[in-house]
């Protein structure tokens, strides 16, 4: 993903609160109009994508779509390789 013009927000790793989702695969969180945009690969459309009101939002929902692509992973997607890669 390109972040180019995008207001990066860091994601504290080490939280206890972060979902594990995010501890593995280290996606990008930035501000999205008036929320939070979370995403892992190229855009929102073929990566693994959340949004919220605040970070944490955008984190759990990310985590919500990240474990729906765990369960349902479609061959040829190098997105659900990478993270049945790496949720191992």
């Amino acid at each position: 993903m390109n972040t180019d013009g995008l207001t990066l927000v860091s994601i504290d790793f080490d939280a206890e609160d972060t979902p594990a989702s995010v501890k593995r695969t280290h996606p990008v969180l930035y501000v999205d109009g008036d929320g939070y945009s979370c995403l892992l690969g190229p855009d929102p459309a073929s990566g693994i994508y959340g949004h919220g009101k605040a970070p944490k939002d955008a984190l759990k929902d990310f985590d919500r779509h990240f474990q729906d692509r765990l369960e349902h992973p479609m061959n040829g997607d190098p997105v659900a390789d990478f993270i049945q890669q790496r949720h191992i």
